[in-house]
């Protein structure tokens, strides 16, 4: 540590964004805390993509996997840097880097829903940031988000690099007619990912149309965060919905699988074809790591309008439906009507079409992440921009204020991952985050579904009373109308 302290005294600083590089490293936490199964597949890959990029631009490239707190341990070699990459919570490394130690080199950092919530758990980091640091987005939402905190972020849209399993797709292309149809959803049993209106549009469906063969498995397991940025949960989430499945007759085609290991799993996808629905209003939402491996196996799917979702879409044309997502003063919602109409369509579509995968979208191949990479370094950053913060929006620091006032003990929220961030789903704030992911500020076409042969059903999780309407929503909370 001495010696850590003595080389804090010479302050680094590189005069502009570096176009030849020689020595890139990547900070990290050490893999053993992250808590996400998809956090520790993304940062293995993208680990992997800056490996491949230094063998081919011949720079000098290190991982060093560190809590922010040891960060001056390595003071000897992080001082040499011409770059750093940071693939989750780079706010947080850059306050030690450029606070602490005095490291003000040029950064480049990995974002993972963190505009759609401010930046809420990086904290007074964000003081770090500067105009010259360059943000990667994996979406054009979570770039609308990041805009909404910062309008003059250096960003750029670009999917997260896969590299060991691409390739593996091209190779066992598909082909097949099947009678009955496989539909999988595949991820946490959460609120947010509307897994209660998906059982709902799974009725509506056989009700409408009983001749269909099909077979739905839910693979995954609770997670018991429900909305932590709104501070609701709704208990037991994943018995409610087997009893869903139970009051609605539906058990002879609903199966649960539970938690499946990932290598597992993948196998089990590429070897089995079938239609992913995945009805997600998770507010982070900003790729979509389940639909996307579905997709590059040649399946077909049905997805929201939302968030990373709507890039996949765009990539998967002839493979993808969309189901709009609706916003009404109490937040974003998706039609159970709709949503059966396009499962009924694909699996319809699944039925009579003899297919095989087309092969990988260019948008997602390495050598086009390569390129897009190389062209974001070369952008000219002016020297000024070096040491000037990053501004932030009226919309951040009104977030930030909230934070404040909804949080006692707000770092202990942080660590407990149960940080409040908005009043409930209700928040104006929170809507204009909604807007960036995909909501509709408009009501929902009930009326026309009804003309288009759709029974009226009441949801399940509505209660009328002789004075009132009570609505208890899994993922939105509770409502009462007054009914004269």
């Amino acid at each position: 540590m001495n010696g850590a302290q003595l080389d804090m005294n010479a302050k680094v600083s590189r005069d502009h964004f570096p176009t030849n590089l020689k020595r890139v490293i990547l900070l990290s936490l050490p893999e053993s805390i992250n808590k996400w199964l998809s956090q520790t597949l993304v940062s293995a890959q993208i680990l992997m993509f800056w490996r491949h990029l230094a063998d081919r631009m011949g720079f000098s490239f290190q991982v060093i996997e560190v809590f922010p707190q040891d960060l001056a341990l390595y003071l000897s070699i992080l001082k040499y840097a011409d770059l750093f990459v940071f693939n989750w919570n780079g706010p947080i490394y850059l306050k030690i880097l450029r606070g602490d130690l005095g490291l003000d080199i040029p950064s480049i950092l990995y974002l993972a829903g963190e505009g759609s919530r401010a930046f809420a758990y990086s904290g007074e980091s964000v003081e770090f940031l500067r105009q010259s640091d360059r943000f990667i987005c994996v979406s054009s939402s979570e770039k609308k988000t990041l805009r909404l905190c910062f309008d003059s972020a250096i960003s750029l849209v670009s999917p997260y690099p896969f590299f060991n399993y691409l390739e593996q797709r091209n190779k066992s292309l598909i082909s097949f007619r099947c009678s009955k149809v496989r539909i999988l959803y595949i991820g946490r049993y959460s609120e947010q990912k509307n897994l209660h209106t998906l059982i709902w549009a799974l009725k509506i469906l056989v009700e409408r149309s009983p001749e269909l063969l099909i077979q739905v498995d839910f693979f995954g397991s609770q997670d018991d965060l429900g909305s932590p940025n709104m501070s609701l949960i709704f208990k037991n989430y994943e018995d409610y919905l087997k009893n869903l499945v139970l009051s609605f007759h539906l058990e002879k085609l609903v199966h649960w699988h539970g938690f499946v290991k990932n290598t597992i799993l993948r196998q089990f996808i590429q070897a089995s074809p079938h239609i992913l629905v995945a009805p997600s209003l998770y507010s982070e939402e900003c790729f979509g790591l389940a639909p996307f491996d579905s997709l590059i196996s040649g399946n077909y799917a049905v997805l929201t309008d939302w968030g990373g979702y709507s890039d996949l879409a765009k990539q998967f044309r002839a493979q993808v439906k969309l189901v709009k997502v609706y916003g009404l003063k109490n937040g974003p919602f998706i039609s159970p009507f709709e949503l059966a109409e396009q499962v009924e369509r694909q699996v319809k579509l699944f039925l009579a079409v003899k297919r095989k995968v087309a092969g990988i979208p260019d948008y997602y191949k390495i050598s086009t992440l390569e390129k897009q990479i190389v062209n974001f370094l070369k952008l000219k950053v002016l020297k000024s921009q070096k040491s000037i913060k990053l501004k932030k929006t009226k919309w951040f620091n009104l977030v930030q204020q909230q934070i404040k006032r909804l949080n006692s003990d707000q770092i202990n929220a942080m660590a407990n991952l149960r940080l409040r961030i908005f009043h409930g789903y209700d928040d104006k704030l929170a809507c204009q985050s909604f807007l960036k992911y995909g909501m509709k500020p408009r009501k929902v076409p009930f009326r026309g579904q009804l003309q288009k042969g759709f029974a009226a059903w009441l949801a399940p999780w509505v209660y009328v009373g002789k004075n009132k309407i009570q609505i208890k929503d899994p993922h939105r909370g509770k409502l009462e109308i007054d009914v004269k």
